[in-house]
């Protein structure tokens, strides 16, 4: 390698290859860039004081970071310039010179701010690294993004002018293009203040909590046992299979509900009865090809009864965006990414890389219309764009009752907040709450329920697109439906319209015998809340 290099470039054009990539700390890779960053200077305007010292800190750029160790810097730029007298590269009087001045009186204070699209840089540079095992800070490269600007300065406005409770709680944000998977914008954490810090929307892993319903409950069902927006549960205490009783957030109980009223009022007891009308393996087929992890044990899936709420090991905003969008697009999945193409560039030569990321069908059409036309009844009103239709499913999960306890905290405290909403063009994942739960830093569910909602209209309401409607396939009929009949029956002409519902069926599902009664469910005394905390129960 070292003789085919010289062959092909001299050595100046080597050296030139060399100072321009290294990390030369301060959040600088090569030469110029460290020349701007401590100096405000090119690299031809630097004096010998500035340039001993960037020379100086290829050793070791952590140790020599003059942000970090001030000290040690001015120790090493002492040590290159006694070099550079010792090959008579400067004379005693400008080495004395350069000696007795401090570095830090040289170099800029610290700045703190970054580039405004930081966290999509980071997106990028952390998935070229995972692909290709080429950092592009050290590495020279073209890098064909999928970002669209006009999305992403929705995120950044919203950062900048959004009024937050304090400044430690966070907001992870992704956006997906349900045609192509393209992550089109992200939300990568507030304050954001370095490269490469924790990024909210890819690498934070949280419980979706009831997010989690429509994956591995209503979906599978409709999907394996052709259920319709019908299909009739009883919400109701419903015991776990090794023990424990599921119940609602509000501790009450509704009675009969159809699948709809299940899933747009998120009933946790109704939940748990589909997942475990259900196998596990069929779950796992679905959310697996939603690009979803569940928990494994070993290298089995570990698939518990905790997953119908949402509690399992968890996701990131972009993942929950990506499962989503397979809804909004008709029932396909593609992998979420940021870039397209890598033009390596080595001064001479370049090498292109182009990315293909081909849409798989992850389920049936009729399942995604489904799904999608029940949760434009889970919209609030505030949310929407001209034309378009727009559907949403939210989501918390609480904390242990005894950790709260522990910290003075009641209840209602809750660790993760979520809302997901799709059109048939994008996909929005949003989670809002904080690192760690301390005395200080909690959400109670009455804040984190107004403030997602506030976060869903200034986010969705600047992306989506206008004019935008859900396709009904073919596979799908309506037929109206006596309440309470089960199975599901046809209204006879003395039936009272008060008991009479139309719902969606798979074609050839639908009921065709006629009733003989009209039926009523039994009495709900309760009060109807939309609104609901699951209870994470882990294994």
């Amino acid at each position: 390698s070292i003789f085919k290099i010289e062959k092909d470039y001299s050595k100046k054009e080597i050296i030139e290859f060399y100072v321009n990539a290294p990390y030369l700390g301060g959040g600088a890779y090569g030469v110029e860039m460290a020349s701007d960053i401590y100096f405000g200077k090119k690299v031809a305007d630097l004096n010998l004081v500035e340039a001993a010292m960037i020379a100086g800190m290829f050793q070791a750029p952590g140790e020599y970071d003059p942000y970090v160790n001030p000290d040690k810097t001015n120790h090493r730029k002492n040590e290159v310039i006694d070099l550079m007298l010792r090959h008579g590269y400067i004379n005693n009087n400008e080495a004395h010179n350069a000696k007795i001045v401090d570095i830090k009186d040289f170099i800029n204070e610290k700045d703190n701010k970054v580039n405004k699209y930081q966290g999509f840089i980071d997106t990028v540079v952390q998935e070229v690294i995972d692909r290709t095992g080429d950092n592009p800070y050290e590495v020279s490269m073209d890098i064909y993004s999928t970002m669209v600007k006009s999305k992403q300065d929705v995120i950044n406005n919203f950062y900048n002018t959004h009024k937050f409770k304090d400044n430690k709680v966070q907001v992870g944000i992704g956006i997906i293009d349900n045609d192509t998977g393209a992550i089109i914008a992200v939300g990568a954490g507030r304050n954001k203040n370095s490269e490469m810090s924790l990024n909210y929307a890819t690498q934070i892993s949280r419980h979706p909590g009831s997010t989690a319903k429509p994956l591995f409950d209503y979906g599978p069902g409709i999907e394996y046992k052709n259920w319709s927006t019908y299909t009739p549960f009883y919400d109701k205490p419903v015991s776990y299979t090794n023990g424990g009783t599921m119940r609602n957030v509000d501790n009450k109980y509704q009675g009969f509900l159809t699948l709809e009223q299940c899933l747009v009022r998120s009933r946790n007891t109704c939940a748990l009865q589909a997942f475990q009308s259900l196998s596990n393996s069929k779950i796992n087929k679905f959310v697996t090809s939603l690009g979803i992890t569940p928990e494994y044990l070993g290298n089995n899936y570990f698939i518990n009864e905790a997953h119908s709420i949402g509690g399992f090991t968890g996701v990131s905003p972009v993942e929950l965006a990506a499962a989503y969008a397979a809804f909004g697009n008709g029932g396909f999945y593609t992998e979420p990414h940021s870039i397209t193409k890598i033009v390596y560039k080595d001064g001479k030569n370049e090498n292109v890389e182009e990315f293909n990321f081909n849409k798989k069908r992850a389920m049936k059409e009729t399942t995604a219309y489904m799904i999608s036309y029940m949760l434009k009844k889970a919209t609030n009103s505030g949310v929407k764009v001209s034309g378009t239709d727009i559907a949403t499913k939210t989501g918390t999960s609480s904390y242990d009752s005894n950790r709260l306890k522990s910290l003075g905290l009641s209840t209602n405290v809750i660790q993760d907040a979520w809302t997901v909403t799709f059109s048939p063009d994008y996909s929005v994942a949003i989670w809002y709450g904080y690192d760690e739960l301390t005395k200080k830093t909690y959400n109670t569910s009455s804040h984190a329920w107004s403030e997602r909602t506030k976060i869903q209209k200034k986010i969705v309401n600047n992306i989506m697109e206008k004019n935008s409607r859900f396709d009904r396939p073919s596979g799908i009929v309506t037929s109206k439906v006596v309440v309470g009949s089960n199975p599901p029956k046809l209204p006879n002409s003395t039936t009272p319209s008060s008991k009479i519902q139309t719902h969606l069926f798979i074609k050839g599902t639908q009921p065709t015998r006629v009733s003989s009664d009209y039926y009523y469910p039994e009495p709900i005394t309760e009060e109807i809340i939309t609104e609901e905390i699951p209870i994470n129960i882990l294994p």
